[in-house]
């Protein structure tokens, strides 16, 4: 939720003398001594010893921007004078050269050539990779409500893209205000420096394994327990994200909490400085209710992300690897809930341990076999069934299709089940349960499952406690109705333990960066 400084612009505004038409060469005295006002912009990543933000976690661990994730294709910064728009002035990224480290900060600055701008008094905004057009008569105000929408999920992200990157003063302006005036010359420019972040989130997630041999095979024990009799194991093979919506805000917006801290509203929307009374407001924030009137306009913002060809989970032990970039998702407390808060589903492939298998032999005799490969799996007792007539003739419980579930019974089609992980961003510490048995919604934080842009929210699965779901719901495709919708996060039977860190998701490369 709050700011991470990613990297700086300095954008150089100077009354130069140059020629009317700018030479692409090395500046000489020529160049010096003509008429004209020009900016020069440079950037400069943030090396190693940068400012950091507290995370979630209290913590200053940031995550890395790898190359394609700091890459500028283009730099865009928008001119306004007396509240409406001026000029675009856009700068490819192989405009930009390297210079020295500064003596200053030790940062290395990607300097442009000079582009012209008249002189005059400016609000000026930047972004990354992502052009705003059509401004022609557009009050700033209007411009700094920009939304933009997702084609399709998921994001790609490569060198040749880059990703969405937006500015945002130290007092939450969004932009920086600059006079040029003539004594603003060559040698003396003006200065100004703006932080820029990333318009979107980013979804990581670790390979790991509590079995000690293959990452993301996890032994699981009877009666939810984290050691003792093995019952199975479960392999992670694929995922998908839930509940991410499609428009977002170029720009951060935040807004103030109202009625007594609960609630967040439109009329409370601006660009301030963060703090610890006002949150991140995305474009459908407040349109998360659980009215039947405006519950299909919610669910059309919402796309269903699970992949015709699911991707394989990593299988490594040390590197997190990048899942998904996720749009910001903010709601109020009460709607903080399985239709509306962003989730992973992973899908674990059953293979009962040798002795935990039960089928029917010839005879009509339930035997115990070491012979599952695949195949439906029927779960009762902490015990794998082939069949419901072998577990009905080893439980006497006498089930049906229609009655299985009330007697505690799991089916699981093809030997495979589902979890659900909803992502939070600011953990309150009370969590209804078996130990927090009278734990509601009033015991749930503001922004307690959110998802807010520039941070990396890296997932590991450290222990899993049962076998998950049976199957996926209407609520795992990302199209709930409103039943579904409403139910409580927090309330949901916990199969397994992750460990999820929130860090600041900054650049750090220095090289080969500025294509």
């Amino acid at each position: 939720m709050k700011r991470s400084n990613i990297f700086c612009i300095a954008a150089i505004t100077l009354v130069a003398a140059m020629m009317a038409s700018c030479e692409k060469g090395p500046y000489s005295q020529k160049d010096k001594n003509e008429a004209g006002s020009y900016i020069q912009i440079s950037v400069a990543f943030a090396g190693s010893e940068a400012t950091k933000t507290e995370t979630a976690e209290n913590s200053d661990a940031t995550v890395e921007g790898t190359v394609a994730e700091n890459k500028i294709v283009t730099a865009y910064l928008y001119f306004f004078k007396d509240g409406n728009y001026s000029k675009t002035v856009s700068i490819g990224g192989g405009e930009f050269t390297p210079g020295t480290a500064s003596a200053s900060d030790g940062n290395v600055y990607y300097t442009s050539k000079p582009t012209e701008i008249p002189s005059g008094t400016y609000n000026v905004y930047a972004t990354l990779n992502n052009e705003i057009t059509g401004l022609t008569g557009t009050a700033e105000d209007n411009f700094k409500e920009t939304q933009l929408s997702v084609a399709s999920f998921p994001i790609s992200v490569t060198e040749s893209t880059g990703i969405a990157m937006s500015s945002r003063s130290t007092d939450g302006t969004l932009y920086q205000a600059v006079t040029v005036t003539s004594n603003n010359t060559f040698d003396n420019p003006v200065h100004i420096y703006l932080d820029i972040e990333r318009s979107f989130a980013k979804l990581r997630y670790k390979a790991n394994s509590n079995n000690g041999n293959t990452a993301n095979v996890f032994t699981v024990y009877e009666n939810r327990q984290i050691s003792g009799n093995p019952i199975c194991n479960i392999s992670l093979t694929n995922y998908n994200v839930i509940n991410i919506t499609k428009p977002y805000y170029l720009f951060r917006q935040v807004a103030d909490l109202v009625n007594n801290g609960t609630t967040i509203t439109a009329e409370n929307k601006g660009y301030s400085a963060l703090t610890t009374t006002n949150y991140i407001y995305d474009p459908v924030t407040t349109s998360r209710t659980f009215s039947s009137e405006t519950l299909a306009d919610v669910t059309s913002n919402v796309t269903k992300t699970l992949y015709t060809t699911t991707p394989t989970l990593p299988n490594n032990t040390t590197d997190f690897t990048h899942l998904e970039y996720l749009t910001e998702n903010s709601m109020h407390k009460e709607v903080q809930k399985q239709g509306y808060a962003t989730a992973l589903v992973f899908t674990g492939d059953i293979t009962p341990v040798s002795g935990n298998y039960y089928t029917t032999n010839g005879s009509g005799e339930v035997i115990n076999t070491t012979g599952y490969t695949t195949g439906d799996l029927w779960f009762y007792n902490n015990k794998f069934y082939d069949t419901m007539e072998t577990l009905n003739k080893d439980t006497n419980l006498a089930v049906d299709n229609s009655n299985y579930a009330a007697f505690g019974v799991k089916y699981y089609k093809d030997g495979l089940c589902y979890y659900r992980y909803y992502i939070k961003h600011l953990d309150n510490g009370t969590n209804p349960g078996a130990a927090n048995p009278a734990n509601d919604k009033a015991d749930m934080g503001v922004m307690e499952y959110a998802i807010v842009r520039n941070n990396s929210y890296d997932v590991t699965v450290s222990n899993i406690l049962a076998p998950g779901q049976s199957r996926l719901t209407d609520v795992d495709y990302g199209y709930p109705n409103e039943a579904d919708a409403k139910k409580d996060i927090e309330m949901d039977e916990v199969y397994f333990q992750v460990k999820l860190t929130i860090k600041p998701w900054v650049a750090r490369t220095q090289s080969a960066v500025l294509g």
